[in-house]
């Protein structure tokens, strides 16, 4: 049924969370991969969902066994708003994100952790919300400098007007 509404054009985007009951303190890297499974299975299942996505959020997923940058970046083409809650991408794994086409403006990670998050290339991002990480700084390149830059001069320049009055 799904499919048809997207098939005839009646559901032109969607959102979409997929949720977990397991607590955070509570998650093993078996049950991770295992809601990661799910999640692929599901995309796999109906995969024009991919292409109507314009909002996803996932919870409590490991993404070691899972092409996470083809799915998010590639098929997700609509994708404007992604968050990651308690999500990794295996130990001591390096996340690169170069999605010259994404349309994603914000990127939201919860309690993630990367050993590194590199940034390449999301050429439309104007919004990162960070909350907890847990490992080691995320290496931006020039396009996120360039983003905080903007946004910390504006902030600068609110904080000078308000001096001024």
């Amino acid at each position: 049924m799904l499919d048809k509404a997207i098939e005839v054009g009646i559901l032109k985007d969607m959102d979409l969370s997929v949720l977990d009951e397991e607590e955070i303190v509570d998650c093993t890297d078996k049950h991770m991969l295992q809601q990661a499974s799910s999640v692929k299975d599901l995309f796999s299942g109906y995969p024009s969902v991919l292409t109507r996505l314009t909002r996803l959020s996932l919870y409590n997923l490991c993404f070691a066994r899972w092409d996470l940058h083809h799915h998010l970046f590639e098929c997700c083409n609509q994708l404007r708003y992604l968050s990651l809650s308690n999500c990794d991408v295996g130990k001591n794994a390096i996340w690169k994100i170069s999605a010259p086409n994404s349309n994603i403006i914000v990127l939201e990670l919860d309690v993630c952790c990367f050993e590194k998050l590199e940034v390449l290339c999301l050429p439309k991002l104007k919004r990162l919300n960070w909350d907890t990480w847990l490992s080691l700084m995320p290496r931006c390149h020039s396009m996120l400098s360039r983003i905080f830059r903007k946004y910390l001069l504006s902030a600068v320049q609110q904080i000078n007007m308000k001096d001024l009055f």
